[in-house]
């Protein structure tokens, strides 16, 4: 199931991104939103807060640590957290 779910947000960041390439998704104002599932970790409630503006469409999230991340796929095994997109204008 991990390897699902990490497929399904990647495939999905794909997707976001094929819509900026597109120009159905403007970039500039676009945001990934991190979303820590109803019994997330620690680590990932963290990596929600740290990053509650989102990060661009093409950017990292900022870990508790100081490290970056591409999405809840590089977070830790049996990671359920998801990812949302938010578009203003």
């Amino acid at each position: 199931q991990q390897e699902i779910h990490s497929a399904s947000t990647v495939g999905q960041r794909d997707l976001w991104k094929e819509g900026v390439q597109e120009g159905r998704i403007n970039a500039g104002t676009a945001r990934r939103i991190w979303i820590a599932n109803a019994n997330a970790c620690e680590y990932c409630e963290a990596v929600e807060s740290i990053n509650a503006d989102g990060v661009p469409i093409d950017g990292q999230y900022e870990t508790p640590d100081g490290d970056h991340i591409d999405g809840p796929e590089d977070s830790h095994v049996g990671c359920r957290c998801s990812e949302g997109l938010e578009m203003e204008g």
